[in-house]
């Protein structure tokens, strides 16, 4: 039997992330607790049982995305380990964390409504928006440097 690839992580990340916002947004919807178009993501959150939804995946989210951030550190320090220089391996490292940190803040979204406590919910989202936003650039710096050095003889 195979195994099962690394990619299912990222795309259950995307999955369940998609989910998180469309699935209480319908609840919401169907129940007259937000108006059919366009309402904030979070005010989706706001009442039961749309509420137990968004905080359900948003927690799901926050799980495959810490994995997925933790292979993706695996595969840059073991794809390129042989050539990294100890400056990359710790710039990899820090983006790792700071996806890490990323999920957290995506899990606390969840579990502080928007209604309750705003203050929480308004720094979880901050916090998730920014630093994943520092993780994807910064893993496309890491992709354009760490170049493979069997793609640089066709250049």
């Amino acid at each position: 039997m195979e195994s099962i690839g690394v990619w299912i992580f990222p795309f259950l990340t995307s999955l369940f992330g998609l989910g998180a916002v469309l699935i209480p947004y319908s609840v919401a919807v169907r129940n007259g607790h937000v108006p059919a178009v366009i309402p904030f993501i979070s005010d989706c959150g706001i009442f039961a049982p749309e509420k137990c939804f968004f905080s359900l995946f948003l927690n799901l989210t926050a799980l495959f995305l810490a994995i997925s951030v933790y292979l993706r550190h695996r595969q840059i320090v073991g794809f390129y380990g042989s050539q990294m220089r100890r400056r990359w391996r710790t710039i990899s490292l820090s983006l790792m964390i700071m996806g890490v940190i990323a999920a957290f803040c995506t899990s606390a979204v969840g579990s502080f409504s928007a209604r309750e406590t705003m203050l929480g919910h308004a720094i979880s989202a901050m916090g998730t928006f920014n630093l994943i936003t520092i993780y994807i650039w910064g893993q496309v710096a890491l992709s354009f440097v760490l170049e493979p050095r069997f793609v640089c003889l066709f250049h």
